[in-house]
């Protein structure tokens, strides 16, 4: 059950940023393969690979993206791909912020 739910939180959240980072790069695509991107994404990291564990879900992510909207590998999807993961450290820096302000 946690792992359904967790699952199903992460694949929106990312999928969110993805399309955050979409408008930012300029990169177009349907929202639905944006999230559907996400989700193959999410299911690949829950595959326990030792070292290459966080590589592989990247490259699937990568692909997928290329296949699904406008952009080319590089720099496009890259570069999307990095600006959703620095607006998902954002997030996390402003989620545990107010976490933190709010126990004191």
């Amino acid at each position: 059950m946690y792992t359904l739910s967790g699952f199903v939180t992460y694949t929106f959240i990312s999928g969110g940023l993805l399309l955050c980072a979409m408008i930012l790069t300029g990169v177009r695509g349907s929202i639905v393969k944006v999230f559907a991107a996400s989700a193959v994404a999410n299911l690949v990291s829950m595959i326990p690979v030792a070292f290459i564990g966080n590589i592989i879900p990247l490259i699937v992510l990568i692909w997928l993206l290329s296949k699904w909207t406008s952009g080319k590998i590089w720099p496009d999807i890259v570069l999307l791909v990095i600006v959703s993961w620095g607006l998902r450290i954002l997030l996390a820096f402003f989620v545990l912020s107010s976490i933190f302000n709010s126990a004191q």
